[in-house]
């Protein structure tokens, strides 16, 4: 019995083996856990574009909307491992609904998904309204709300959305008081509140909003990225701004099942970093404010990922703790 067993996996062994080397044979499918159009479903199109032209094979981009990201990280887990599903998630789908741990999972994403690369951050910028809303740098926003705690209001796209605990983690650090004001209508909802004065600040992505700020409809007052934006010149980043620490850069990274072969996942991770690394890629995604940030290697992939976890995990308790605390 143990020297048939042998036999089969040996079998197996070289059956993966040569389809790994002719991977890919078929179409490929890139699972998106949102509708078209918003930043993690443009990203998924430019990758797919590019995959298509490298490999000659159709590239397949499937919105998986609800549940936060639930029915698309589920859909992946769920496939077959034969490196032809994959996933573009973000830090919401990806690493804090995860911590969050609510609603309760079926499935550990941590485990039941790899990363196979790293993609892209999408820089955030902190704005102001110009609606009888004085301050015009984050330190005045601070000192004005020191001054009228509670009356100074925050867009929130959902309790505990990155852009949430960076408030609740300002909030904390400063010791003013904002109340939360939820979406409607998505984002653009949210920038219609900014516009006429309903809200005073929020943080959002700088693809949809840098018209808005470059038009001198709202006032842009720091940003999330390392360095400045080359669209927003004149605006600092919070380190520059007196807020080290402080912002969060949302990312996009590709994830495949876990048990994909290591061998079809060295090829995609390799076909991936060869696009970022093209001009035409880093110039698409550049030219709508994302940065080109790519991971090397799998190794590397999974080792940012294990690091961005380690990092979110006491900021999710506390931010957890401080939302208890105020229902």
């Amino acid at each position: 019995m143990k020297w048939l067993l042998l036999v089969v996996t040996l079998l197996l062994g070289g059956y993966a083996s040569a389809h790994a080397a002719d991977y890919p044979v078929k179409p490929i499918r890139i699972v998106v856990p949102y509708g078209p159009g918003g930043a993690t479903d443009i990203v998924a199109r430019i990758l797919g574009e590019h995959l298509r032209e490298k490999f000659h094979q159709p590239v397949v981009v499937e919105n998986k909307p609800g549940g936060n990201g639930i029915v698309a990280l589920q859909e992946t887990v769920r496939a077959r491992p034969d490196g032809y599903t994959f996933l573009i998630g973000n830090i919401t789908t990806n690493l804090l609904m995860p911590l969050i741990g609510d609603p309760p999972l079926a499935f550990d994403p941590f485990k039941d998904l790899v990363p196979v690369a790293r993609l892209n951050d999408v820089p955030g910028v902190f704005l102001a309204s110009k609606v009888s809303f004085p301050p015009s740098t984050l330190q005045e926003v601070v000192d004005y709300a020191k001054a009228r705690p509670g009356e100074v209001n925050h867009l929130t796209a959902g309790i505990l959305a990155y852009s949430h605990i960076d408030f609740l983690m300002l909030q904390k650090r400063t010791g003013i008081k904002l109340t939360a004001i939820p979406l409607r209508a998505g984002a653009g909802g949210g920038q219609i509140d900014l516009l006429n004065g309903a809200v005073q600040v929020a943080l959002q992505n700088a693809a949809t909003v840098t018209p808005l700020v470059k038009a001198g409809k709202l006032k842009a007052l720091a940003v999330t990225s390392e360095q400045r934006l080359p669209i927003l010149p004149d605006v600092p980043t919070f380190k520059e701004a007196g807020f080290e620490g402080l912002g969060t850069n949302a990312w996009n990274a590709m994830f495949a099942p876990r048990a994909v072969p290591k061998e079809i996942l060295e090829t995609m991770a390799a076909a991936v970093i060869e696009i970022l690394a093209s001009d035409k890629a880093v110039k698409q995604l550049e030219d709508l404010q994302f940065t080109v940030t790519p991971t090397r290697s799998l190794d590397e992939a999974r080792a940012w990922l294990a690091k961005d976890v380690e990092h979110w995990t006491p900021i999710v308790a506390d931010a957890k703790t401080m939302v208890d605390k105020t229902q």
